[in-house]
């Protein structure tokens, strides 16, 4: 296994998962081992996880002083890490609790950070707690799943402070509460440092202003992934939080709740590699946000773009949701070319127009059909979207 060690001698390990370019992984608790990220999802498929035990944590020493548990003084182990693999600048994802650690991380060292990918974290490093009323109505949401009344009143509890944190709350840190949630929750305490964790955010671990301050210098691009379901943070925290960093932007995992990854394996992956990539076309992120239903992208009839996102072809055009239709562009800003037929939702079923008219090509009973519909009645020469207006008369789309 691999080790190194901190600037105050303790000695760090690290697991190594995956094969491709490295990621930093910061895991969350707080002062929780690295082993309950597992392989993220399957994401070790696309990069080389290298996933650090905090000090004190997993198979990490014990520090000589328990005053480094604290957050902000483990910055420097992870500056350390990126040195003793060789590397001039890293990515790095952190989840829960070790996004305030990624956080400070890239407030004191940001030209040191490629990309940073922030996974349903808590921003107290931000100044962002997390209030018990909105853990509150969030939790409320899932009034019925058949967990819920039994949950409840201990969810309730400990978070007023009347009861303790205990197993029966644990449900709505699931999107879903299956066997796997279960043994995922059952191995926290064994994997937990306890003293550690009232550690970590301990007096003076965070300056939330000199922190906001210091990241304005930070110009590597940062994903807040936030689960539609989680109690903290919510939707609307990630948001926020979000909106503090230069280059920041935000995703809502529909159905997850604190731990993405294992709720929609699938698309936590996807998204997450995307983003680490950095090769997003304003196409697909286009597609991925109406398909999320990102608050900052149009509206339109999810089951009509699901449909149309499933043809080949439709997925290569700029979808434009507009006052109940979807249309489909050539092109991705105004002026648009707009000649290719278009969805519409009917009182009972589904219609497809041709272009710039009001003749009906056909009518459906489902989305999939209108979509095929309007795959059959597209040009030959209809390629991929031209990105930004479309060109002038004499301009070749494809240069």
């Amino acid at each position: 296994m691999p080790r190194l060690t901190a600037p105050d001698g303790t000695e760090l390990a690290y697991h190594v998962r995956g094969e491709g370019d490295p990621l930093i992984v910061l895991p969350g608790g707080p002062m929780r081992a690295s082993a309950y990220l597992g392989d993220l999802g399957g994401l070790a498929a696309h990069r080389r996880l290298i996933l650090l035990d905090l000090r004190g944590t997993g198979d990490s020493a014990v520090p000589a002083d328990p005053a480094t548990y604290r957050c902000d003084r483990q910055v420097d182990d992870v500056e350390v890490l990126r040195a003793h693999l060789g590397l001039e600048r890293v990515d790095v994802l952190a989840h829960s609790a070790g996004g305030n650690l990624a956080t400070l991380y890239a407030a004191r060292h940001p030209r040191r950070v490629s990309r940073l990918a922030l996974i349903t974290a808590t921003p107290w490093a931000l100044g962002l707690p997390v209030t018990v009323e909105d853990r509150l109505a969030a939790a409320r949401l899932r009034e019925d799943e058949p967990w819920f009344a039994d949950a409840y009143p201990h969810f309730e509890a400990a978070w007023t402070g009347r009861g303790p944190f205990d197993d029966a709350m644990m449900p709505f840190f699931y999107g879903r509460w299956d066997a796997a949630a279960e043994a995922h929750m059952a191995a926290e305490v064994a994997q937990t440092n306890d003293d550690a964790a009232d550690a970590y955010g301990s007096a003076g671990a965070y300056d939330p202003e000199a922190t906001r301050a210091a990241l304005t210098e930070l110009t590597a691009p940062v994903l807040h992934l936030g689960g539609a379901l989680d109690t903290g943070p919510t939707p609307r925290l990630v948001r926020q939080a979000a909106g503090l960093f230069p280059e920041g932007e935000y995703s809502i995992q529909p159905g997850a709740g604190h731990f993405p990854w294992l709720d929609d394996p699938e698309w936590f992956v996807r998204r997450v590699t995307t983003f680490l990539a950095g090769d997003e076309s304003v196409v697909e992120r286009t597609w991925r946000m109406l398909r999320e239903g990102h608050p900052e992208a149009r509206r339109g009839c999810r089951e009509v773009i699901e449909a149309a996102f499933g043809e080949p072809r439709l997925r290569g055009l700029y979808p434009f949701p507009s006052h109940g239709a979807l249309f489909f562009q050539r092109n991705t800003d105004f002026p648009w070319r707009s000649d290719l037929p278009y969805i519409a939702t009917g009182f009972t079923g589904y219609l497809v127009y041709a272009a710039r008219s009001a003749d009906v090509l056909g009518e459906t009973a489902t989305p999939e059909e209108a979509a095929a519909l309007v795959v059959a009645h597209l040009p030959d020469d209809c390629g991929p979207a031209v990105e930004g207006p479309w060109p002038e008369p004499d301009a070749d789309p494809s240069e």
